[in-house]
C-alpha cells in the first residue's frame, strides 16, 4: 500500500513537471541529430542485451528470468543509454530550458525511492516474502534515474566551473 501511495506521488510530481515544460520544445539541428545517434545507440543496447539473455538461457546454471523481464530490462537499458548520451552531449533540453537541477534534483529523489523499495520487495521485508523480480525490477529503475539524475548535476556542475573559468 506505502508503494502505491509512494508510486502515485511520484507520477503526479512528474506530470506536473512535464506539463511545465511543454512549452519548451525548441531544440536545434545539432540537438536533433545528437538526440539521433542516441537513439541508434539504444537500439543497439537492446538487440545486444537481448541477445546476450537469448545465448544465457541455453546454459543450465544461469538464473533463468521470464522473457518479459529481460526484454523489460533489455528496453530499460537502451532508453538509459540514450537519455545519458543525450544528456552528456547537451541535447536532453530544450533551448529555453533555464534551471535543470529540479529535474535532476526530482530523478535522484525517485531513484533512492525505487533503490529502497527494490531492496525490500527483494529481502521479503513487506511480510509476503521475497520477490527477487521485483526487487531486481525496482532497483534498476532506481538505478537508472540515479543516473540520470546524477549526470544532470554533473553536466551543470562541469557548465558552471566552464563559465566561471571564462
Amino acid at each position: 500500500m506505502v508503494a502505491v501511495v509512494v508510486a502515485i506521488c511520484i507520477l503526479l510530481i512528474m506530470v506536473v513537471s512535464l506539463l511545465s515544460l511543454r512549452n519548451v520544445k525548441d531544440y536545434d539541428e545539432r540537438q536533433k541529430l545528437v538526440m539521433n545517434r542516441g537513439s541508434k545507440y539504444a537500439l543497439i543496447t537492446v538487440l545486444v542485451l537481448n541477445m546476450l539473455f537469448y545465448v544465457l538461457s541455453f546454459e543450465d546454471n544461469f538464473f533463468s528470468f521470464s522473457v518479459m523481464f529481460t526484454s523489460a530490462m533489455s528496453i530499460w537499458s537502451g532508453i538509459l543509454v540514450a537519455t545519458l548520451y543525450g544528456i552528456w552531449h547537451y541535447a536532453f533540453f530544450s533551448l529555453r530550458a533555464k534551471e535543470t537541477s529540479g529535474f535532476a534534483i526530482l530523478m535522484i529523489v525517485t531513484g533512492i525511492v525505487n533503490i529502497v523499495l527494490g531492496v525490500i520487495d527483494y529481502l521479503g521485508l513487506w511480510g509476503e516474502g521475497p520477490k527477487i523480480v521485483e526487487g531486481i525490477s525496482f532497483g534498476i529503475v532506481g538505478f537508472s534515474c540515479l543516473c540520470m539524475g546524477s549526470t544532470i548535476m554533473l553536466r551543470n556542475h562541469l557548465d558552471s566551473n566552464e563559465e566561471g573559468d571564462l
